[in-house]
């Protein structure tokens, strides 16, 4: 695992931050400032270590000329690797809820109750639903109506068990 936090792209276009076994990319919008928010993605292998303050609204690079090259520590006692995996996968789990996008927002509450087994659901899927009742961007209620069943769809049938031979086909 690398033992910074910090890690700078060499043309100055990305800042990576090591977030419990993730990598986040931000994105650059001036000289040596950067996002808040940011998407998981792999750095090169040429960043640098480089020191940040970080405040609500931006992120700011101190010392972009940096050349400090990355430094690892080697994980191998299996209960260390256990628990970097599960840092990495619980971190990765919640992306959706750290970065505030639907289906975690406020307005999709009402449609994700019970979850998802809701009659609002039923709706959505039967294509009847009334989407001009729920405070949703243009896009999100054009992603909802996309999810009607088509009539096949309709007609499938789901078993509630499967047979240990199906496995093995």
């Amino acid at each position: 695992v690398p033992n910074e936090i910090w890690y700078l792209d060499k043309n100055g276009d990305e800042l990576y931050e090591f977030d419990n076994g993730i990598f986040v990319a931000h994105s650059k919008f001036e000289e040596n400032l950067y996002e808040t928010y940011g998407s998981i993605k792999v750095p090169p292998k040429d960043v640098v270590v480089v020191e940040v303050e970080k405040s609500e609204d931006v992120i700011h690079v101190k010392n972009p000329e940096s050349i400090q090259q990355w430094t690892w520590t080697k994980v191998t006692k299996p209960e260390e690797m256990e628990e970097w995996l599960m840092r990495r996968n619980k971190r990765h789990l919640q992306q959706m809820y750290i970065e505030q996008s639907p289906p975690t927002t406020e307005e999709f509450e009402p449609i994700l109750a019970e979850y998802g087994t809701s009659s609002i659901t039923d709706e959505i899927l039967n294509g009847t639903v009334d989407l001009d009742r729920f405070d949703l961007s243009k896009e999100m209620k054009l992603l909802l109506r996309s999810l009607q069943q088509t009539p096949e769809e309709k007609e499938m049938h789901i078993p509630g068990r499967m047979p240990r031979e199906a496995f093995q086909e």
